[in-house]
């Protein structure tokens, strides 16, 4: 049976995409972000998530780099950038050359795995609205 597309129901809460194919993980984070009053929509790749689907926000992980790649990364991220490009992304990693590669994701911010709940609902925050401070 083919998986459909997800798309997002209308709704005053900001939907924050979570792209990870960890299912553990997207769930977790799907749980934190509904918690903390987010509309979260969870996918394991790309293809899962309709082509119009209007995000406030994309939480997402290296879903393409097994063995961490720079030039995979920036790839997948401008993927993801063309296809939302004025929504707001925190990169969420497992990978130290990733964190290390931070610059090279901007305007995406990285956070490293694994990371506090309470950090997680912060720099989401900070990404919707606006704050200064740096994601932990």
């Amino acid at each position: 049976m083919e998986s459909q597309p997800l798309t997002a129901r209308p709704g005053s809460r900001p939907r924050v995409l979570v792209l990870d194919d960890d299912v553990v993980i997207g769930a977790m984070v799907s749980e934190v972000l509904r918690d903390t009053g987010y509309q979260p929509l969870a996918a394991r790749s790309i293809e899962e998530v309709d082509q119009d689907v209007e995000v406030s926000c994309v939480l997402l992980d290296l879903i393409p780099v097994r063995v961490y790649s720079r030039s995979v990364a920036v790839e997948w991220i401008e993927e993801l950038r063309s296809r939302w490009p004025d929504v707001p992304m925190l990169l969420l990693t497992a990978h130290s050359e990733a964190l290390k590669d931070a610059e090279a994701f901007a305007p995406v911010r990285v956070m490293g795995k694994p990371f506090a709940i309470d950090a997680l609902a912060q720099a989401v925050g900070d990404l919707l609205y606006g704050s200064a401070r740096a994601v932990p």
